[in-house]
């Protein structure tokens, strides 16, 4: 009897402390939810300090959970584009990467910081970086692969890294054919190779891009554009006949006609000063 008795009680505590425990996650999570409510009330309305305070209140209720992270991740993106406070933004980020365990929040957290280093900062190389980790960590085979992908070609190019720039453009059309980006990642490639100083390689590229596109009125700026790098080829390597047959073939599809018809005077000129 006294056995029965004391499992009974022993049995009515746990249940006790279960249903206790369970009304304190309860309670948590509404609290939470609440949080989140009222925190995204006051970004509606423009009260960033204030939605600011509810996140910090709900990553401090997560500790490590994805909520807090997300949270986090909030902060850090009102700290970006609404306040213009890079710094703070970076540790907010920063510490979201910390406490996550989601490759997806990883790979997002990153491509947020590249943005502020590239965007804002003008940190090209730190950029590349950030992109370079969210790629290793899975980002190619992710939706926005193409995207982290893309940016991290143009992160080399205002970093003057030609080559690096070059591989990843054509890296980009290998891992996503057909993709609505990969036109103008063939021409970043071969612009990549002209300020590379590799003219050949330049030359044909420049030659696919018109070849392929001539014909689709989509991409008559993108033809135009590539007749006038054919055009920067052939005069960088001294190929003067070429480079003015370039430049007055793509006068007709340029965006920019009078920058064109300057490239064609500064040739006529070289080829004349070449005949003296």
């Amino acid at each position: 009897m006294l056995k029965w008795l004391r499992k009974q009680f022993t049995d009515n505590f746990a249940l006790r402390l279960f249903f206790l425990l369970a009304a304190s996650i309860s309670c948590t999570d509404n609290q939470e939810s609440h949080r989140w409510i009222l925190a995204e009330d006051y970004l509606a309305k423009g009260q960033h300090r204030r939605a600011i305070e509810e996140f910090t209140r709900i990553a401090g209720y997560g500790g490590s959970s994805e909520s807090a992270v997300q949270a986090l991740v909030k902060i850090g993106t009102i700290y970006s584009n609404d306040l213009k406070n890079d710094a703070a933004a970076i540790k907010t980020f920063r510490e979201a990467l910390q406490k996550t365990k989601e490759s997806s929040s990883k790979i997002y957290i990153r491509r947020e910081l590249a943005k502020i280093y590239l965007d804002k900062m003008e940190r090209p190389l730190v950029a590349a970086e950030e992109l370079k980790y969210a790629l290793e960590e899975g980002g190619k085979f992710e939706k926005d692969g193409p995207d982290l992908l893309l940016l991290l070609g143009r992160a080399y190019m205002e970093s003057s890294s030609f080559a690096d720039a070059a591989t990843t453009f054509a890296q980009f059309r290998n891992l996503y054919p057909g993709h609505v980006g990969g036109p103008k990642s063939l021409f970043d490639e071969a612009q990549a190779q002209l300020a590379d100083r590799r003219y050949v390689q330049a030359i044909d590229l420049f030659r696919q891009v018109i070849e392929k596109f001539s014909s689709n009125n989509e991409y008559q700026d993108l033809v135009g554009q590539a007749y006038y790098g054919l055009g920067s080829a052939f005069e960088s390597s001294g190929e003067l006949d070429r480079a003015l047959e370039a430049y007055r073939q793509g006068l007709s599809q340029y965006p920019n006609r009078k920058v064109i018809e300057l490239k064609i005077e500064r040739v006529l000129k070289r080829q004349k000063e070449k005949q003296i």
